[in-house]
C-alpha cells in the first residue's frame, strides 16, 4: 500500500498518480482484503482511494474479480457515514459496467434503500445515485426498489430543503420509473405527483430540468399519469423551460412535454396547440435529434385533418425547416421518419382531401426529387419503414392529382420491387398502406398495369379489416375513406367485396378511433350508389346503425347529402325494424345484431 500514500485525501483523479492507479490494478485484491479489516480509519482511506479509481473500466473489473462487491455491501451497514459515501460512490462505478444483478443479488438494493434514512446529505446524494444506476434499464431492480419501500423516501426528498436533493431525487425517480407501468403506477399510488409538480413552482431551473425528467419517465405511455399532470397544468411549468438559453433544458422540456402528449391524436393535438406554431418551428431548426423529433411529431398532430393549421405553419416559413431535415444524410433515423410523416401530413385533409398551398410549398421547396432519393434506396438496415414512409409522402402528393403524378414520373423511375416486401409483410400497417400507395400510384408504377395493382391493393385493404389489432382497423378506415373518393371503379370495388358490412360491424367497437375511422369510410362511401343501397338497407333494418355513424363521423369529413335525406325520409314514413318492434315482433336481421 506504500505508492497510495498521499492519494488518500481524494485528489487522485487529476495528478500524476492517476496513470500509476491504473498500471497498478493488480494491488487491487490487497486493498479489497484491506476492507475486511476492522479499523476504521483505514477503511475510510481505503475506500476513499477505491473511489478515486474506480471511474477506470480496468479497475472495477479488478475490483469484481477480486469479490469486492459483497465485501462494499456489508461495509454500508457499519455507523460511519464516510465510508457510506465512498463504498456508495464505488458501486456507482461498478453498476456503469454491467454488473447491476451481482451487486442486486448481494442484497445491495435493500441496504442501499437503508441508508435513506440518513440526513447526511452527500451519503444521500451518492446512494441515490447508485440507485439510479442500478436501475437504468433494469426492471427487476426498478421492482426492487418498490418492493423495499425505496419509493417513499424517493418522494420525500422532492420536498427536501436542499435543491441538490430534490434534484437527484426527481433523476433517480426517473430511472426507477422508466419503460415500467407497474413501478409507475406504484410512485402514482405513493404520491409522487404533487410534490413533482410543486417543484417547478420554484426557481431553480437545474432542479425544473432533473423534475422534467422525472415527468418524462413517469408519463411515457401511462394515460391516467399524463392525465394527472394536465389536470395540475404542468404543461405551462414545462413550456417554461422552451425559453431558457441553453440546448439541453429546452431539450428535456420539449421531450417531457411530448411524453403528457401521449398517444391519442386527440391529446397530441391539444400539446402542440399548447407549444404553438413558433416554438415548434424552432424545433425544426435545432441542432438536436429529440428536439426535432418532437418537432415533427407536433407538426403531424397539428396538420392531421386541419387545413388550418396546416396553412398557419406554412405562414410560419415551417416548410423550408421539414425539407432542410430530410436532406441531412446522418439524421437520427427516428427524426427521418418523424419528418416524412410531418411532410405528408402537412399536405393532406380529412380522407386525402389536397391543401394546393402546402403542396405548392412543398414542390417549391424541392421535395419531391428527395422523397423518391429515400424510396428508392435509404442506407438503414434497421429501419426499412422509412422507405414505407417515402412511399406514402409521394402517395399524399399524389392523390386525385395529375400535375402531381407527372411530376413524380419526370423525377424517377417507379417500380412494384420498392412496394413488394411490405405488401408481403407480416407486419399488419406495412400491409395496408404499401396496398393504399399502390392503388393511388398505380399509373406511375411502370411495370404492372395499373388495373392490377388496384385489385391487389383493394383486396389487401379489405381483408384488413378482419383484423384483430385496433391499430390496423383504424388505419384501414382511413384509407379506405380516402379511396372512396378516388378514381372511378375503386369505391364500386370496395362495396361489392362486402366493405359496408365490415364497416358497419366495427361501429360497435369500444374504442373511439375505430368507431371514427370506419364511420368516415361509410360517409365517403355512401358517395357510390352501391355502397349507398348496401348502407341504407342497413341502417333501415338497424336504425341505430344510423346513429352510430353520425355520432362517431369526423366533424370535417363528409357524407352524401342525398343518402341522409332518403333515410330520414324513410324514417318518417317507418322503418320496417321499427314496425316489428313497436308491434312486439323481432328485430329483422336479429342474428348479426350486436350490444
Amino acid at each position: 500500500l506504500a505508492f497510495t500514500s498521499g492519494c488518500f485525501s481524494g485528489a487522485c483523479h487529476n495528478t500524476g498518480y492517476q496513470s500509476e492507479m491504473i498500471s497498478a490494478a493488480g494491488t487491487i485484491p490487497a486493498l479489497i482484503n484491506l476492507l475486511k479489516g476492522s479499523k476504521m480509519k483505514l477503511l475510510c482511506k481505503t475506500a476513499g482511494l477505491l473511489s478515486n479509481i474506480s471511474t477506470h473500466a480496468n479497475v472495477v473489473h479488478a475490483i469484481v474479480e477480486a469479490g469486492g462487491i459483497p465485501v462494499l455491501i456489508s461495509l454500508l451497514v457499519s455507523e460511519e457515514p464516510e465510508l457510506h459515501s465512498h463504498c456508495a460512490v464505488i458501486l456507482y462505478d461498478i453498476a456503469q459496467l454491467e454488473n447491476k444483478e451481482v451487486i442486486a443479488k448481494h442484497n445491495g438494493i435493500p441496504t442501499l434503500i437503508n441508508l435513506l434514512k440518513l440526513d447526511i446529505e452527500n451519503v444521500l446524494v451518492n446512494v441515490m445515485n447508485c440507485i439510479r444506476v442500478l436501475c437504468m434499464g433494469n426492471e427487476s431492480n426498478q421492482r426492487a426498489v418498490r418492493d423495499h419501500k425505496g419509493m417513499q423516501y424517493l418522494i420525500n426528498f422532492l420536498s427536501s430543503s436542499s435543491d441538490l436533493l430534490k434534484a437527484v431525487a426527481s433523476a433517480t425517480i426517473a430511472e426507477v420509473a422508466r419503460d415500467n407501468k407497474e413501478v409507475q403506477n406504484a410512485l402514482a399510488a405513493e404520491g409522487v405527483i404533487p410534490p413533482l409538480v410543486a417543484l417547478f413552482k420554484g426557481k431553480q431551473l437545474s432542479v425544473q430540468v432533473k423534475g422534467a425528467m422525472a415527468v418524462e419517465a413517469l408519463a411515457s405511455y401511462n394515460p391516467s399519469i399524463q392525465r394527472a399532470f394536465l389536470e395540475n397544468s404542468l404543461s405551462k411549468y414545462l413550456l417554461k423551460l422552451l425559453k431558457a438559453f441553453e440546448i439541453s433544458v429546452k431539450e428535456q422540456g420539449a421531450v417531457a412535454l411530448w411524453a403528457l402528449a401521449g398517444q391519442t391524436l386527440k391529446q397530441q393535438k391539444y400539446m402542440a396547440e399548447q407549444i404553438g406554431y413558433n416554438f415548434i418551428i424552432n424545433m425544426l431548426l435545432s441542432p438536436s435529434a429529440k428536439m426535432q423529433y418532437v418537432g415533427g411529431e407536433a407538426v403531424i398532430a397539428l396538420s392531421k385533418d386541419s387545413r388550418l393549421h396546416q396553412n398557419q405553419i406554412c405562414e410560419g416559413n415551417g416548410i423550408a425547416p421539414l425539407v432542410r431535415l430530410l436532406r441531412i444524410s446522418k439524421l437520427a433515423e427516428g427524426t427521418l421518419l418523424s419528418v416524412i410523416r410531418a411532410v405528408g401530413s402537412m399536405c393532406i385533409g380529412v380522407a386525402h382531401t389536397s391543401n394546393p398551398i402546402s403542396q405548392q410549398f412543398m414542390v417549391e421547396e424541392n421535395a419531391f426529387p428527395v422523397l423518391i432519393q429515400l424510396l428508392r434506396s435509404h442506407p438503414s438496415l434497421s429501419i426499412k419503414d422509412i422507405r414505407l414512409r417515402a412511399g406514402y409522402a409521394l402517395t399524399l402528393f399524389a392523390f386525385n392529382d395529375v400535375f402531381q403524378q407527372y411530376l413524380i414520373l419526370e423525377n424517377g423511375i417507379m417500380t412494384l420491387s420498392i412496394f413488394e416486401p411490405f405488401l408481403e409483410s407480416t407486419i399488419e400497417t406495412e400491409k395496408a398502406m404499401a396496398a393504399f400507395q399502390i392503388i393511388i400510384l398505380a399509373k406511375v408504377i411502370i411495370d404492372v398495369d395499373h388495373i392490377t395493382l388496384s385489385s391487389r391493393g383493394v383486396t389487401i385493404l379489405i381483408d384488413s379489416l378482419y383484423s384483430l389489432q385496433s391499430t390496423t382497423i383504424v388505419l384501414t378506415g382511413n384509407l379506405i375513406a380516402s379511396l372512396a373518393h378516388s378514381r372511378a371503379g375503386i369505391p364500386a370495388a370496395f362495396a361489392s367485396l362486402g366493405t359496408v358490412q365490415r364497416l358497419c360491424y366495427h361501429l360497435y367497437s369500444g374504442k373511439e378511433e375505430v368507431r371514427t375511422a370506419c364511420s368516415c369510410a361509410l360517409g365517403y362511401l355512401t358517395y357510390n350508389a352501391i355502397a349507398f343501397r348496401i348502407l341504407l338497407s342497413e341502417c333501415r333494418n338497424k336504425p341505430n346503425q344510423f346513429l352510430r355513424i353520425i355520432n362517431s363521423i369526423s366533424r370535417d369529413a363528409s357524407i352524401n347529402p342525398a343518402f341522409l335525406k332518403e333515410f330520414r325520409m324513410q324514417q318518417k314514413v317507418g322503418l320496417p325494424s321499427l314496425s316489428l318492434e313497436k308491434n312486439g315482433g323481432p328485430c329483422i336481421n336479429l342474428l348479426s345484431r350486436k350490444g
